[in-house]
């Protein structure tokens, strides 16, 4: 029993050392775990210090992009719209002075009947006749958008007087916008003032004309160009 007893005290007293150790253990694991929770603490206030410097910067730079962007969407509303109104005004105004002209010359390009009526006939022979030439130039006329008028020549041929009829382009308004050299058939003629019926006429087809006379259609330069055409 003595033996026993001892025995059962050895145990408890091994018993208590190995709870001791376990408490030991216990605190230093808690000793630990307070060390990390500090820690964590630590960092996590680290974190926190951190995230607030960086909130408070990226709050700083979330105001400022606000008032860049408002800023922005004030440029939108006001000075964009007011640049491009001016710019599109400039572009309107030089579409509508394009279109203008461009109307302006398709009324000018149709085809145009122009009468020129000469009187004197019988006075005009004789200063023919006494000079040996005469020359009548008519008034100026819009065909095909150039500049045109009509010469009569009158010649004298012996006893009596050839008639010549001759296209003369002159300068012109719309000269820089016109293409040159002129290329549009005209007809020219002569009829007679009692019977309308009674027509001299010619035509003029500068594509067909030879290359000594290509100059008379070329885009004048301060004075009217030679005249084309022929003895009627």
């Amino acid at each position: 029993a003595t033996e026993d007893l001892k025995d059962m005290s050895t145990a408890y007293i091994e018993m208590q050392r190995a709870v001791g150790r376990i408490s030991e253990d216990l605190m230093s694991l808690q000793t630990s775990l307070n060390r990390c929770s500090e820690d964590v603490k630590v960092e996590d206030e680290k974190c926190r210090v951190q995230w607030k410097a960086e909130a408070s910067t990226f709050h700083v730079e979330i105001k400022r992009l606000a008032e860049q962007l408002k800023d922005f969407s004030t440029i939108c509303t006001t000075e964009v719209p007011e640049a491009m109104q001016v710019a599109l005004e400039a572009v309107m105004a030089d579409y509508k002075k394009h279109v203008s002209k461009e109307l302006r010359l398709l009324s000018l390009s149709k085809p145009t009947r122009v009468h020129w009526y000469i009187e004197g006939w019988a006075d005009l022979k004789k200063q023919a006749l006494q000079s040996g030439l005469k020359l009548l130039y008519g008034p100026k006329n819009n065909m095909y958008g150039y500049s045109v008028c009509q010469l009569v020549e009158l010649t004298r041929k012996d006893e009596d007087v050839s008639l010549g009829s001759f296209m003369v382009i002159q300068p012109g308004d719309h000269d820089l916008h016109l293409e040159w050299p002129f290329r549009n058939l005209c007809t020219l003629g002569i009829s007679h003032p009692k019977d309308p019926s009674n027509v001299i006429s010619h035509k003029v087809n500068p594509v067909n004309c030879g290359d000594d006379v290509q100059h008379c259609f070329l885009r004048p330069k301060g004075k009217e160009n030679r005249g084309c055409g022929q003895n009627l």
